[in-house]
């Protein structure tokens, strides 16, 4: 579907600039219009820009860069903020442009009509499953800002636990070449991985109480 980039004031009078997908430029202006958007200016995106967009020149999104932003919706959904106008702070206050970017298109969805999880399930290179999962169970339970604040300390420990193994590789290892070393740390980190994930999440998927108290 082609590309357009626009530039628009929005309902509270900001100057937007962003891009929108649409079949034609007069679809892309209807959409626009319906969102609450004034004084717009399209422009098609050539297919030659569209492959300067490569992901590799793309940031990472990493564990940090989740828990930033589960922390700060989830702050904002206590406090009595909206999901759609949380998302737009968010994509225009949070670090990672990949995260950024990628919130924009969710939250346009949201105000379109859809669920959150189900707009972030339209990117799955930057929202892992097992996140949109969670808000999807959330979203059908009515405790989103509860499950944001669990998916917060996850994602802050996941971070912290990889820093540390990090730097267990670097000690255990010191500089070596052995094969034997790197495989044993791989293996080591595996299982630990492995028994978190069992200890945290094994009774809701329903794994037997034997397998987790081994991890414990």
């Amino acid at each position: 579907m082609p590309k357009f980039k626009y530039v628009a004031r929005d309902r509270y009078g900001v100057v937007r600039e962003d891009v929108i997908y649409a079949p034609d430029a007069g679809a892309a202006q209807m959409e626009l219009e319906k969102r609450g958007f004034e004084e717009i200016k399209l422009q098609m995106v050539t297919p030659r820009q569209i492959s300067l967009d490569i992901d590799i020149f793309k940031p990472k999104v990493k564990e940090k860069d989740l828990a930033l932003f589960t922390r700060q919706l989830g702050a904002m959904i206590s406090a009595g903020v909206g999901i759609a106008e949380a998302l737009e702070i968010l994509a225009e206050q949070l670090p990672n442009k990949t995260l950024a970017k990628a919130l924009k298109e969710v939250q346009e969805d949201v105000v379109a009509g859809m669920s959150l999880s189900k707009a972030m399930a339209k990117h799955k290179k930057v929202f892992p499953e097992f996140l949109i999962n969670l808000i999807e169970s959330a979203e059908e339970s009515g405790n989103l800002d509860v499950i944001l604040q669990r998916a917060t300390t996850y994602y802050e420990k996941d971070s912290s636990d990889k820093k540390e193994d990090s730097k267990c590789f670097m000690v255990s290892c010191n500089g070596s070449s052995d094969s034997n070393c790197y495989s044993s740390w791989y293996f080591n980190l595996y299982c630990s991985n492995l028994c978190t994930a069992l200890f945290q999440y094994g009774r809701r998927a329903s794994i037997p109480d034997t397998d987790i108290d081994r991890c414990k």
